[in-house]
């Protein structure tokens, strides 16, 4: 059974990351067509124009990236609450995420520096590159880099809960989110393992893809194991996990070491089955058998067909073997052509016996 559900609210601690990022765009308005597109629109209850670029997007990406990090950061460390940018932690992991929040601000502040020092020169070498006929309806949306300053802000809150004095009002769901923690770190941790599967898809799938994984690997188990305060269970996954995944990451991982690592990679896809998986006497033996299921557990070598070694030859008795080297050498002396420019032999006498015994033979 899961501890979360004597979970006091006063152990959980919050983080919650606020601020905002501009987008580099505004509404794309009817008066900024020309006049014969204008009359052929549908109206506004039917459809609406979408947003046009009134900046370079890749000048933005680096703000977006320094904030993402944050997110990634909280993420691996807890489970989201409340619809996404607060993360409820361990305490045991509140200096980490200190740490990790207090260096995401400033980057983000020296970028917003660099960024708002060079806007009005990122975007006058941008616009000159634009279609002339669109130039004078950019120009016109491009807001002040005041006002672009006001909309570009990060900053995080750490706080922890408190129940209310009195009974709750009816319809407050505070509890509820704090006991539905467990279950929603399950869900995260299948949502995080799908990513990592369908990103590292050829090193999952092969010996030769396999170096990009342990990252993935790294991820999940310190997600699992951050979020074991909620469910305990989480803990046990992480160290089957971390298990599973030492000879898989092995420059030349057994194809049976893969097979089970490969075989919780598939299991943890899914909510329900992390539970059921986590349940298991035997894990490793589980995820082998799932991970086999789904074909990644190597055919056996048929066995090669072995033939029956020949009979080796009976020994030849020692004076049977002199009479007949005796006699091979008389047959050589016999048939053998004499030189035309050597006198005729006279013709040697042939032991009655040795005769018979090399026609025996031959």
């Amino acid at each position: 059974m899961s501890s979360i559900q004597t979970l006091d609210l006063g152990a959980i601690e919050i983080f919650r990351i606020s601020g905002s990022l501009w987008g580099g765009e505004a509404a794309l308005k009817p008066e900024d067509l020309d006049p014969s597109v204008r009359a052929a629109l549908p109206p506004k209850e039917l459809a609406s124009l979408g947003r046009k670029a009134i900046y370079p997007k890749e000048s933005l990406k680096t703000l977006r990236s320094v904030r993402y990090r944050a997110y990634m950061g909280l993420r691996r460390l807890g489970v989201s609450i409340f619809g996404g940018d607060a993360y409820a932690l361990d305490p045991a992991k509140s200096a980490e995420a200190v740490a990790m929040l207090t260096q995401v601000k400033s980057d983000f502040d020296e970028v917003k520096r660099d960024f708002l020092d060079g806007f009005q020169i990122r975007f006058d070498d941008w616009i000159a590159g634009v279609d002339p006929r669109w130039q004078p309806v950019v120009r016109a949306a491009l807001p002040s880099v005041d006002e672009v300053a006001r909309k570009v802000s990060f900053g995080w809150q750490q706080f922890r809960l408190a129940a209310p004095s009195a009974a709750p009002a009816p319809g407050d769901t505070l509890q509820e989110e704090v006991a539905g923690l467990g279950n929603a770190a399950f869900e995260q941790i299948a949502d995080l393992a799908k990513i990592a599967w369908n990103k590292q898809n050829g090193g999952w799938k092969s010996a030769e893809g396999w170096r990009a994984v342990p990252d993935a690997l790294k991820m999940l188990v310190e997600k699992a194991r951050n979020c074991s305060l909620f469910d305990p269970r989480l803990g046990s996954l992480a160290t089957a996990l971390e298990t599973a995944a030492a000879p898989a990451c092995k420059p030349r991982p057994d194809a049976v070491d893969l097979c089970i690592l490969k075989g919780l990679m598939i299991a943890i896809q899914d909510p329900k089955q992390i539970k059921e998986l986590c349940e298991q006497s035997n894990i490793y033996a589980e995820a082998c058998s799932i991970g086999a299921a789904a074909g990644f557990m190597p055919e056996p070598a048929p066995a090669q067909a072995v033939s029956a070694p020949e009979p080796a030859p009976a020994p030849v008795p020692e004076e049977l073997a002199a009479l007949v080297e005796e006699a091979d050498a008389v047959a050589q002396s016999v048939s053998a052509p004499a030189p035309e420019s050597a006198p005729a032999e006279q013709e040697q006498d042939v032991d009655p016996e040795l005769a018979a015994m090399l026609g025996l033979l031959n």
